[in-house]
């Protein structure tokens, strides 16, 4: 540490290398402090969605500004109505959907919407005669599955759209590399 101090006098070295120390101490403290209180933002769902995953999604280059982007609605589901909504399309540059995005509250675990993304999955197949891939997030975890090749993994963060929109086949190769590592 002294060397980044040699231009200072030997007492005013000293004082700084200790006044860096003090710092990292208080640092390391706090930080450790934090990493022991529990996440307290309790957002709903739909602002989960305008705070952390409509910017994730942005900066991947998946701009959800469109009225099909959002709340897209599918027919075939299984419930009364056999109406559905899938919470972010994602859609190639052949107008048919490369990936749905099921979105759940901040406090609850991503998982708890796999089956669901899974049943707007089908539906979609069944309009469009393509099998999206699944997400499912809840703004701090996000899960990647490819339902019919590969196990859901743990992703960083969404695929680069400029990448992914042109086929996908490239989301095939990226979901083998997710299995091994984050992406």
């Amino acid at each position: 540490m002294s060397s980044n101090f040699a231009f200072l006098s030997p007492e005013f070295r000293e004082l700084a290398e200790s006044a860096i120390k003090s710092e990292r101490l208080l640092m390391g403290d706090a930080r450790a402090a934090n990493e022991t209180k529990p996440d307290a933002h309790d957002y709903s769902e739909a602002e989960t969605r305008t705070l952390l995953i409509d910017l994730e999604l942005k900066r991947a280059g998946w701009a959800p500004d469109q009225p099909r982007d959002r709340e897209y609605e599918v027919t075939g589901m299984p419930n009364n109505k056999g109406i559905g909504y899938v919470d972010y399309p994602l859609w190639g540059d052949d107008g048919k959907p490369l990936a749905v995005v099921e979105a759940k509250k901040t406090t609850a675990d991503a998982r708890v919407g796999q089956q669901q993304a899974k049943l707007h999955a089908d539906c979609l197949e069944a309009m469009t005669n393509q099998r999206p891939i699944i997400f499912y997030t809840n703004g701090y975890d996000t899960w990647i599955w490819d339902d019919l090749f590969y196990p859901q993994s743990l992703i960083d963060h969404f695929p680069i759209a400029e990448k992914a929109r042109t086929s996908r086949s490239r989301w095939t190769c990226w979901i083998r590399a997710s299995t091994c590592r984050k992406w």
